[in-house]
């Protein structure tokens, strides 16, 4: 039986932060509406196209809408083998909730009840800071944003190479090098060359394989491109850094998280100052 889950509670209070850690530690879905809603927009789904029409005529969309989009993530994720799967944002009025209890197939059998104050809840959300690039949520004075990376040692790591498992649209991942240009206006892949000096004649720049690193508008950690929607493990889900362009993504896989936030800080620096 499929592991079924919501997570409930007030603003502040971690929902989702402990659904991402019951998907890393389950191998469960996360089922997140504000990412479902941009996911089925973006692949101009029947209800996408629906609900791109009501944000466009700044109408509320409806939840038979939004609960055909957590019906169709559900079987999807359960076809890819995924145990079961965390609600979080759906329901959040009791008509929703009603709703998605008829449906037996999606009604919650776990249910975690967070409880917080509300001077607790306000000094949360107050102290609440939002990276615009990167999406990353931090705190003041609890979780604040990371110190600087050493660029020099970023550009260093850029010109050398690394590997990386790159995620595509079709086809399995594949491990690649990655590497830029002299002058870091662009960014390559290759097949991997494992222990081989990197220097020099080992790398080949080709156009068809590379994207310009003035067309990236956001650099996100985590799942959140549908690449990586279809394509990568909850598990490794810190692991994962996305270079996000108006027509494409480059998604790549890293070894470890600690590479994976380096990486992250180090295109945020280089991109937006």
């Amino acid at each position: 039986m499929a592991l079924q889950v919501f997570v409930n509670g007030p603003p502040g209070s971690g929902k989702t932060t402990l659904a991402k850690l019951l998907c890393e530690e389950l191998n469960l879905e996360l089922v997140a509406t504000g990412d479902l809603l941009r996911e089925n927009m973006e692949a101009q789904t029947p209800s996408g196209r629906r609900a791109q029409r009501c944000i466009e005529a700044k109408t509320l969309v409806p939840d038979s809408v939004v609960l055909d989009m957590v019906e169709s993530k559900v079987v999807s994720c359960l076809a890819r083998g995924r145990a079961g799967w965390v609600l979080d944002g759906f329901p959040r009025t009791p008509d929703q909730a009603k709703a998605l209890m008829a449906k037996h197939d999606l009604s919650p059998n776990t249910i975690f009840l967070l409880e917080l104050s509300e001077p607790e809840c306000t000094a949360r959300i107050t102290g609440r800071c939002f990276d615009p690039v990167t999406g990353a949520i931090f705190h003041s004075p609890n979780n604040l944003p990371p110190a600087s990376v050493d660029m020099a040692k970023f550009k260093e790591l850029l010109l050398d190479g690394f590997d990386a498992v790159k995620h595509g649209r079709r086809g399995r991942p594949h491990l690649r090098l990655i590497f830029t240009d002299l002058e870091l206006k662009r960014i390559f892949w290759q097949k991997a060359m494992g222990t081989k000096d990197r220097v020099g004649k080992g790398k080949h720049a080709r156009l068809e394989q590379s994207v310009v690193l003035n067309d990236v508008i956001q650099i996100t950690r985590g799942m959140k491109t549908s690449v990586l929607k279809r394509s990568g493990n909850v598990a490794r889900y810190e692991c994962y850094v996305s270079l996000v362009m108006p027509t494409r993504t480059l998604d790549l896989e890293l070894p470890n998280a600690q590479l994976a936030d380096f990486l992250q800080r180090g295109f945020d620096q280089l991109l937006h100052g």
